[in-house]
């Protein structure tokens, strides 16, 4: 059932026409419920994996341009004079407090950029989207970190935000919401994935250290003609029916010669000559001992290693529902991992479905537009009735937590590999001349 649909059946239970209850005015109730229940059932975890130093959309000066932004925003300048005036320099927002100054340290536009030069005034912040509820779990590099309150780290009779080390601590900080500190921080630039022309599309090609290969579905057909250069592809004139294949391989050298076997092609690049192969165009061709494909056709549905795990991570408001293309690539290895509770971060038109919970759960839903319904002051309030639903609503979120809480027993816990020797310490052994008490 869609919104609507359940709008429907709650106007059945009012026996109201918008006459007491407007459309827009119930849509608002269900968005609120739906909004409540995933924030008190907190049963709708995913991981967000962010780059170090932290990555935010929008940098901004003053706190009216946040209003104007979407996405994780960063306060780049240092407000004073109760916010009125904003500074680059730390020493400046001194200056117009009244204050003594000190010597600061540079001003900067995105926190990447002390990989670059180093201390700054400014915290080590990340930030979360806008559908983050609360924070479960934090590690970086894979090693977990500890809460941590900001009084105790400021307790430390140091600059503790500038402290440089390996990362033991996570804070909510000081900075907006949907945001988080960790302490000691490492300002070594490091992202997992480099995107190259990432606005123009979904990625195609992989490069880097790790060997990739295409496998592709089983559902792809055959070629339908095969080519030696891209040139034979720009001369075609006609359609030919089909995909073609390119069986020669690119050289490296000045001329991109195409080559036919691959010691063609390591002779040009300078490599060591590997062995000949038959060659062939089409797939029937393989019976005769060529080498004709895979085909990779398409874009990439899945990444699959025996050394590491890859997880597909959806950004929209039904995680459950893994279809379209991969957008963004991330990895855990020197980067900062969060396992947060989610709730939605759009409002939901009549045509929309509550995806981050299950169809069963839809009712509990109905049942939070009715009580807040009843309960509004005016002609149709009903006390008795909207305590009755409430009621209800509660035991929804009840039955959600409960869901999230069977996966949680589900999990399996075992301690870290320790490699060095562990022997128990030794006891406690007092003086000979130690006071006994004797009965």
């Amino acid at each position: 059932m869609s919104i609507g649909d359940d709008l429907d059946w709650v106007q059945s239970r009012l026996q109201d026409n918008e006459a007491l209850w407007t459309r827009e005015e119930l849509l608002r109730y269900y968005n609120d419920g739906y909004r409540r229940i995933m924030s008190e059932s907190a049963a709708v975890t995913r991981f967000t994996v962010l780059d170090v130093p932290g990555r935010f959309s929008y940098t901004y000066c003053y706190d009216w341009e946040a209003k104007e932004v979407s996405g994780t925003m960063l306060q780049v300048m240092f407000p004073c004079k109760s916010g009125a005036y904003v500074s680059t320099y730390l020493w400046e927002a001194q200056e117009l407090d009244g204050v003594t100054t000190v010597n600061s340290q540079p001003g900067l536009t995105q926190l990447w950029e002390m990989s670059e030069i180093g201390s700054v005034d400014h915290h080590f912040q990340f930030g979360l989207p806008k559908s983050h509820d609360h924070i479960k779990r934090i590690a970086y590099d894979d090693e977990l970190l500890l809460p941590v309150a900001v009084k105790e780290l400021d307790w430390s009779d140091q600059i503790w935000f500038r402290a440089p080390g390996e990362p033991r601590w996570w804070t909510s900080g000081v900075g907006r919401n949907r945001d988080f500190e960790i302490y000691e921080i490492v300002t070594a630039y490091s992202q997992g994935y480099a995107q190259m022309d990432s606005d123009n599309g979904i990625p195609r090609q992989f490069t880097g250290d790790r060997t990739y290969s295409a496998s592709p579905d089983s559902s792809v057909p055959n070629n339908a003609y095969a080519y030696t250069t891209s040139g034979d592809v720009d001369g075609l004139t006609a359609d030919l029916g089909g995909f073609g294949v390119r069986i020669t391989i690119q050289a490296n050298d000045a001329q991109k010669t195409f080559c036919t076997q691959q010691w063609e092609a390591d002779q040009l690049n300078g490599n060591t000559l590997s062995t000949g192969a038959i060659v062939g165009c089409f797939n029937f061709e393989s019976i005769y001992g060529a080498s004709v494909g895979p085909y990779a056709v398409g874009c990439i549905r899945s990444i699959i290693s025996p050394d590491r795990e890859y997880l597909p991570m959806m950004s929209g408001a039904a995680p459950d529902l893994m279809y379209g293309s991969i957008r963004e690539f991330k990895s855990s290895a020197l980067s900062v991992s969060v396992i947060e509770t989610v709730i939605p971060d759009l409002p939901l038109t009549e045509d929309d479905l509550p995806g981050l919970i299950p169809a069963q759960m839809q009712k509990y839903l109905r049942y939070y537009v009715l009580a807040t319904a009843y309960a509004k002051q005016g002609e149709g309030q009903r006390k008795d009735l909207a305590e009755h639903y409430e009621m209800r609503f509660q035991r929804g979120i009840g039955v959600l937590a409960r869901i999230g809480w069977i996966t949680r027993m589900d999990r399996v816990y075992v301690r870290e590999e320790i490699t060095e020797t562990v022997v128990r310490p030794p006891r406690v052994r007092l003086p000979v001349h130690y006071p006994v008490v004797l009965y």
